[in-house]
C-alpha cells in the first residue's frame, strides 16, 4: 500500500492542467486508497525535468485522514507553487515595464495622465497608483485570455492582426462590447477607464509589455487554469513590496479560511443550502480572505457531489458580501470572486464601496464601521457607496447586512489607531485616507465615538478601544453581524492577546464565543 499511495500522489501532480473530470478521478482514486486501508498520505512533487527526484510533504511520516482530507490535499497539491512564483515574476516584470512607460510620459510633461489614473482609482497620483493601474489592465488582459473563444470574444492576438494601427482602440472596443453584451463588469470597467486615459504612444508601450506577459503566461498554462491565474494575480497584488499595502498574504488567507469554514455549523451535503449561506468581509481589500473562504466552501460543494460552476452565479449574487472604502480594491475583490468560474455570468454582486469622509460641517461617514449599529447605509458624497455588478456599478444602493445574519465574518481589519501614535502631525491617522482634512478626521473620530457609545447602551461587552485601534472596533462590527452559532475569523495584531487596551475585546470573546483558536504567524526568518 505504501507504493500505491505514493504513485497516487504522483499521478495527481501529473494531471496539473486538467479540468473537472480530474476532480472525479481524484475522488475515485482517493476512495480506492481509503478502501485499501492505506496507512496515511503524503504528497510528492517532481521538482523539474532536470531534477526528477520529487519533493515530499511531509518530509517524514504520513498524514492521517479520510477521503475528504485526501481530496483536499490533492486540490492544494495540484496548484503548483513553482508556477505561481514563475507567473508572478512574469506579470510583475510586465507591470514594471508598463509603469515605466507611464512615468516616462509624466516626465515628458504629460502629467495629466497620472492625475487621471489617480482620479479613476480614487488614490493620490504617483508610482503606487500607476502600478495599481497597470496591474488592473494586466488582470483584464489575463482574464481576456481565459474567456477568449466564448461568446465570440476574439483573442488579443487576433485583434492585433486585424488592425493596422495601435492596439489601444480595437482592444477598448472589444472590452466595451464585453461590458455591453455579456458582463464581466468588475474586471473590465475600471480597466477600460484606465486604458482610455493613456496617450496612444504610451498605450503602445504599455500593451506591448502586458500582452507579452500574457503570452508568456499562456505558454506555461496559466490562462487555461483560472484558479492558478487568480491565485497568481492575488499573490501579486498582496505583495507589500510591490504595491506597498498590508493585505493578507494568500498562504495566510488559505489557512485562516479553512480553519474558519470547517467550524461553520453547516450540512455540507445539502447542496440546496449553499446559496442561502452568508459569508462577509467588511474590510475586504482586494478580496484575498473572502476569495479563500469562498474557494473553501466551493471545495465542499464538489466533495458533496456537486458541480460548483452551477452554484457560482447564485453564490456571487446572494451569499458572498464584501465592502471596502477603496473603489479599486472593491473591483479587484469582485474580480477575484469572478475568477472562480470566469465564463459564468452573473447580475449584481454584494460587493460594495462604502462612503468615507464628510459632506458638510455636521455629518461624516467612516466606511464599514457605520454598519456596526445599522443594517444598511447610503451614499451621500463623492467617496460614496457603489454596488459592483455584473453589468455595472449601481450608485446609491443600500448595503444590507442585518444584525445577527451572517454565518461567517472573515476580515483583516486596519490596525491604525484614532489616537496620534502612528504619525506625527496627523490628528487622527486612522481617518486620514483619501486626503481627508483635519476637520473631517475629527468629525469621523467623533462618529466612531458615537457608535461606541450607542453599543455601550445595549451591549454588555464592547471591544472597541481608542488605544487598541480600529481593529478592535471591527471586532464589534463582526460580533454584531454574526448570527448565534456563526463564526468570526480575524487577522489581529499580536497585542490583541496581551495588550491592556485589548482587555475589552478579550472579555467579549471569552463571554460570547467558544472553541476559540489562536494561530500566530511570524515573518519567515523571525525569531521573536
Amino acid at each position: 500500500m505504501r507504493r500505491v499511495a505514493d504513485v497516487g500522489a504522483l499521478l495527481f501532480h501529473r494531471m496539473e492542467f486538467g479540468h473537472k473530470r480530474i476532480r472525479q478521478r481524484c475522488r475515485r482514486l482517493a476512495t480506492f486508497l481509503a478502501s485499501a486501508a492505506a496507512p496515511g498520505m503524503a504528497a510528492h512533487r517532481q521538482r523539474s525535468a532536470t531534477c526528477p527526484a520529487p519533493d515530499r510533504w511531509p518530509e517524514a511520516g504520513r498524514l492521517a485522514g479520510g477521503i475528504d482530507d485526501i481530496v483536499s490535499c490533492i486540490e492544494h497539491a495540484m496548484l503548483s507553487q513553482r508556477l505561481v512564483l514563475q507567473s508572478m515574476e512574469i506579470l510583475e516584470r510586465g507591470v514594471t515595464t508598463a509603469t515605466r512607460a507611464v512615468r516616462d510620459a509624466s516626465e515628458a510633461g504629460f502629467t495629466d495622465i497620472g492625475k487621471h489614473l489617480g482620479r479613476i482609482l480614487n488614490q493620490a497620483p504617483g508610482e503606487q497608483t500607476n502600478r495599481m493601474a497597470m496591474t488592473i489592465i494586466a488582470n483584464a488582459l489575463t482574464f481576456h485570455s481565459v474567456i477568449a473563444g466564448t461568446h465570440d470574444i476574439p483573442t488579443v492576438a487576433r485583434i492585433r492582426t486585424e488592425t493596422d494601427g495601435p492596439l489601444q482602440l480595437p482592444l477598448l472596443d472589444c472590452w466595451i462590447r464585453i461590458l455591453d453584451g455579456i458582463n464581466h463588469w468588475p474586471i473590465f470597467r475600471v480597466a477600460v477607464d484606465l486604458l482610455a486615459t493613456l496617450r496612444v504612444d504610451t498605450s503602445r508601450r504599455v500593451l506591448d509589455a502586458l500582452t507579452a506577459a500574457s503570452s508568456e503566461l499562456a505558454e506555461i498554462g496559466v490562462t487555461s487554469r483560472h484558479d492558478l491565474a487568480g491565485r497568481m494575480f492575488q499573490t501579486l497584488i498582496t505583495d507589500r513590496k510591490f504595491l506597498a499595502t498590508f493585505y493578507t498574504l494568500p498562504a495566510s488567507a488559505a489557512l485562516l479560511a479553512e480553519l474558519a469554514v470547517r467550524k461553520m455549523n453547516v450540512d455540507w451535503n445539502n447542496l440546496a443550502a449553499y446559496p442561502e449561506l452568508s459569508v462577509a468581509d467588511l474590510s475586504c481589500g482586494t478580496g484575498t480572505l473572502l476569495s479563500a473562504a469562498y474557494q473553501s466552501i466551493l471545495a465542499r460543494y464538489r466533495r458533496a457531489g456537486g458541480d460548483d460552476s452551477e452554484v457560482h452565479r447564485r453564490m456571487i449574487e446572494r451569499a458572498v458580501v464584501a465592502a471596502d472604502i477603496m473603489p479599486a480594491a472593491a473591483h479587484l475583490c469582485a474580480s477575484q470572486l469572478s475568477s472562480a468560474h470566469p465564463t459564468v455570468t452573473f447580475g449584481n454582486t454584494r460587493v460594495y464601496t462604502l462612503p468615507y469622509g464628510s459632506n458638510g460641517p455636521s455629518e461624516a461617514k467612516i466606511g464599514s464601521l457605520d454598519l456596526t449599529t445599522m443594517s444598511g447605509t447610503m451614499s451621500l458624497f463623492a467617496t460614496g457607496q457603489q454596488q459592483v455588478g455584473g453589468k455595472g456599478s449601481v450608485e446609491n444602493r443600500d448595503i444590507e447586512v442585518a444584525a445577527g445574519s451572517v454565518d461567517l465574518v472573515i476580515m483583516n481589519p486596519p490596525f491604525t489607531r484614532p489616537t496620534n501614535h502612528e504619525a506625527t502631525g496627523v490628528p487622527v491617522p486612522s481617518f486620514a485616507g483619501f486626503a481627508t482634512s483635519v476637520d473631517e478626521q475629527r468629525m469621523m473620530s467623533s462618529r466612531l465615538k458615537t457608535i461606541r457609545n450607542s453599543l455601550l447602551r445595549t451591549e454588555r461587552h464592547v471591544a472597541g478601544h481608542g488605544n487598541a485601534g480600529l481593529a478592535s472596533n471591527f471586532i464589534d462590527l463582526a460580533h454584531m453581524k454574526t448570527k448565534p452559532g456563526g463564526v468570526v475569523a480575524l487577522v489581529l495584531p499580536l497585542a490583541a492577546i496581551q495588550g491592556a487596551s485589548w482587555q475589552n475585546a478579550r472579555e467579549l470573546l471569552t463571554a460570547r464565543y467558544e472553541d476559540i483558536a489562536v494561530v500566530s504567524i511570524a515573518t519567515d526568518g523571525s525569531t521573536d
